[in-house]
């Protein structure tokens, strides 16, 4: 093992270049094509064989001798779906609709809207095993606040949150809901004799081609990036390590976390802790993406001795900013699903925790946003400064570069398609992004490992300027 350990790192005192300066100009479109069919082959694969994410099934109440007790406070009225539920159906939301009266398909744009911010809702949710003859109560609500919302042209009341769980530890539910103050309101005719209960879920289907999608590409990026820090140790000692080197380096470990090797276990245990690790690993992942784009944007029109630590810490103090409040922000969300079984963001009329902490991720966006064009439009002139550097560095930089902004722009885009997640309900909006992240990786992998051609200090002189460069940046980190 000793003689096997000295020829692989009998020669690691020499610096070698990276793969992308040395393989030839017409290689690089090749890998950027493949990087393009493998991603849009991730997105054909799963709008046509993945299944729907979300199902939802309910029932329309329309007798007055029974919708009428239940407006007046009389009665409760129940549901119990015959879809049978399981550990992979991830989350069960149960709403209640209601109808406005003043309503009216003739009078159409001036038919009146209706607000109540005090509906008061008791409900109970109840679940059982097939071979179980009786119900066993999972969450009781009593009295609980609601905003009741009947926009203006619409007849239908947007759906109140009743109870929304996040395990589902059982395969049948029903749910009993009973309204306290609304009486008034059906009394001066102003609700018509209607209810609708809705279980929404997230589909089975959808959870297993989830896992198989997250395990595949794991299987894939885990012995890839073992290779490449275990490649480039044995060619190259840690301190002759590229810049790009080390952060390709700790891209592969945040991608695999990114992946989350551990979201098997949400299905299976009752906690919130998986489900908040898979948010930690996702922000992390994303706002060191917005670290390295902000970082490379800057880089191009910063001389590399101004580049100290007042060049990096208020990047780091602006994303480290986001990514807490994000953390924050989801950890609140969290805690008041636990807390409040009952809890949906959309029925908040004042301003929660919630809403102030997004308030404040909404600005660091928007502060790095501006931070990005400033340095766009001070770089304008960057691409003509680079035509006296070598055709081999200058596909370096730009090549990267352009596959960095894509993903950028990818990833606000699907940041649009979530927002309006409720009209595509296919599995490509929500797992396609993993495919788009993964090859990035991998992609950025390959580039940046050192090539089989040994490449000693300061024989290159088109070299000298970026071997400078990566010693000041070795020394400074």
């Amino acid at each position: 093992m000793n003689r096997l350990a000295k020829a692989l790192t009998h020669n690691r005192d020499r610096r070698y270049k990276h793969l992308l300066d040395v393989m030839p100009i017409y290689v690089i479109p090749i890998f950027l094509l493949l990087f393009a069919i493998v991603v849009a082959g991730g997105v054909v694969i799963a709008v046509l064989v993945g299944p729907p994410v979300y199902a939802k099934v309910h029932t329309e109440i329309m007798n007055p001798k029974v919708v009428g007790p239940f407006l007046l406070g009389h009665r409760n009225i129940s549901y119990s779906p015959e879809v049978g539920f399981n550990n992979l159906n991830q989350e069960i939301t149960v709403t209640l609709t209601l109808r406005n009266a003043m309503y009216s398909s003739i009078v159409g744009d001036d038919s009146m809207g209706l607000t109540k911010s005090d509906l008061l809702v008791t409900a109970r949710l109840e679940g059982k095993e097939p071979k179980s003859s009786n119900f066993s109560s999972i969450h009781k609500i009593s009295s609980q606040s609601k905003v009741m919302r009947c926009p203006q042209r619409q007849a239908y009341c947007d759906p109140i949150v009743v109870v929304y769980l996040t395990y589902v530890p059982y395969s049948q539910f029903r749910v009993h809901i009973s309204l306290d103050n609304m009486g008034d309101l059906y009394e001066n005719g102003m609700m018509m004799d209607y209810a609708k209960i809705e279980f929404g879920y997230v589909t089975d289907k959808f959870s297993r081609f989830e896992v198989g999608w997250r395990y595949t590409l794991l299987f894939i990026m885990i012995p890839f990036a073992v290779f490449f820090v275990l490649y480039t140790f044995v060619r190259q000692p840690l301190k002759w390590w590229t810049t790009e080197q080390k952060w390709t380096a700790i891209l592969l470990l945040i991608i695999i976390l990114y992946n989350n090797p551990i979201v098997g276990f949400q299905y299976v245990v009752d906690t919130w802790v998986i489900a908040f690790l898979n948010t930690v690993f996702v922000a992390t992942f994303i706002c060191y993406l917005l670290f390295t784009v902000i970082v490379t944007t800057h880089a191009a029109i910063k001389p590399v001795g101004e580049r100290g630590i007042f060049f990096y810490l208020p990047k780091l103090v602006l994303i480290g900013t986001i990514w807490l409040f994000v953390i924050v922000s989801i950890t609140y969300i969290r805690v008041k699903e636990k807390s409040d079984p009952s809890y949906s963001l959309t029925v908040a009329n004042s301003f929660s925790a919630y809403e102030v902490l997004a308030i404040i991720v909404g600005i660091g966006i928007v502060l790095y946003i501006l931070n990005i064009l400033y340095y766009l439009l001070r770089g304008i002139g960057y691409f003509t400064k680079i035509g006296g550097i070598p055709l081999q560095f200058r596909s370096r930089i730009i090549v990267v570069w352009l596959l960095t902004l894509t993903i950028v722009i990818g990833t606000i885009v699907d940041v649009f398609l979530y927002v309006f997640r409720e009209t595509w309900n296919n599995s490509a909006q929500f797992l396609s992004y993993f495919v788009l992240y993964n090859m990035y990786a991998f992609i950025l992998g390959i580039f940046y490992l050192p090539s089989f051609t040994e490449k000693r200090m300061g024989q290159d002189e088109d070299d000298q300027a970026f071997i400078a460069e990566d010693e000041e940046l070795n020394q400074m980190e």
